[in-house]
């Protein structure tokens, strides 16, 4: 297990190098340049204004020595000053990321606790209408792309039945609350987006666990347990669903950096303050910093998602990780 965790690791390291690696290449060599954002060429003095912001932050330094010297801050685990907040990258995305994390925990919950369910008894009703209809469903809220079915909850749910908060994380009042008055304003800040996040990615879960449980319940020893007269509901939730859960891990393991990278276009919609307006911010000002801090943190995220995944896999199954 241990060399399996080494191998798994240095792969990780090489992938996130290499994503963070063409990021900076790109930037640099798109239309424009990382300054082509700063300021409007035809205003006077603009050349030489961008030229003297170049020389300050080292722009004008040949590309390989500006991609040594980033690595090397990089490797010290130095991530760089904003140029759009003038503050440490670092402490930018340590005050965005609660919210961020916030949301997404949300969603993970709504995503489970719908998939999951409704997977078994689509499972267990396999043919049926029910199985049809919940299919069909899932497949349908799968391909919805969430900005567009965020405006559609806004539109219903602030406009038709005004009954949710329609953006921004707290009450304009909240400051005057007490602590359990704040939590409740959260929360319903928090219903809109979370459901939108949790809802579009549940349609693809329900359709894995659906078949998933159905490939278990195939299997000999589901049929042992019937033939010794076993409940159908202890032969589903005790024998089935158990061994079902290992690719659910796996599927968890690859959802949830997903749903956090799902959720940057969700805080869009929604002005929810979390990474995803920080991370449109950089990209509208070509803030190379914040842009390279949003990416890494990103890549680590889905990286360290399919490695937890494939080492809870590997801890379940040996196979995988004498393969």
């Amino acid at each position: 297990m241990t060399s399996y965790l080494l191998r798994r690791t240095a792969a990780s390291l090489v992938l996130l190098w290499l994503v963070v690696s063409l990021t900076f290449l790109f930037l640099h060599l798109a239309p424009g340049g990382v300054s082509g954002g700063w300021v409007n060429l035809d205003q006077a003095g603009s050349v030489e204004q961008r030229q003297r912001l170049e020389r300050v932050y080292g722009l004008d330094r040949p590309l390989a020595e500006q991609y040594l010297s980033w690595l090397g801050r990089y490797a010290r685990g130095d991530l760089g000053t904003s140029w759009t907040h003038g503050r440490p990258v670092t402490r930018v995305i340590a005050e965005a990321l609660p919210a961020t994390l916030l949301l997404a925990l949300a969603a993970t919950c709504v995503e489970l606790g719908l998939a999951v369910p409704l997977g078994i008894w689509a499972a267990r009703r396999r043919g049926s209408p029910t199985d049809h209809a919940l299919r069909g469903a899932g497949l349908f809220f799968f391909s919805l792309p969430s900005f567009w079915f965020g405006l559609m909850a806004i539109l219903a749910f602030g406009y038709l039945w005004p009954i949710l908060p329609l953006s921004g994380m707290r009450s304009v009042d909240a400051h005057t609350l007490g602590p359990v008055g704040q939590a409740v304003d959260v929360g319903r800040h928090l219903v809109l987006p979370a459901l939108v996040l949790g809802i579009t990615s549940a349609g693809g879960t329900l359709r894995f666990a659906r078949n998933s449980l159905l490939e278990v319940l195939e299997q000999d020893y589901i049929r042992t347990a019937r033939a010794k007269g076993l409940s159908e509901a202890r032969v589903v939730g005790v024998h089935g669903l158990r061994n079902a859960l290992s690719p659910l891990i796996q599927l968890l393991g690859v959802n949830l950096p997903s749903l956090l990278n799902g959720a940057l276009i969700v805080e869009v919609v929604f002005s929810w303050p979390g990474l995803g307006q920080v991370t449109l911010q950089s990209i509208l000002t070509r803030d190379l910093p914040m842009i390279l801090g949003t990416t890494t943190l990103a890549a680590t995220l889905v990286i360290l998602g399919n490695l937890t995944a494939d080492l809870a896999q590997a801890a379940a199954d040996p196979r995988v990780r004498h393969g």
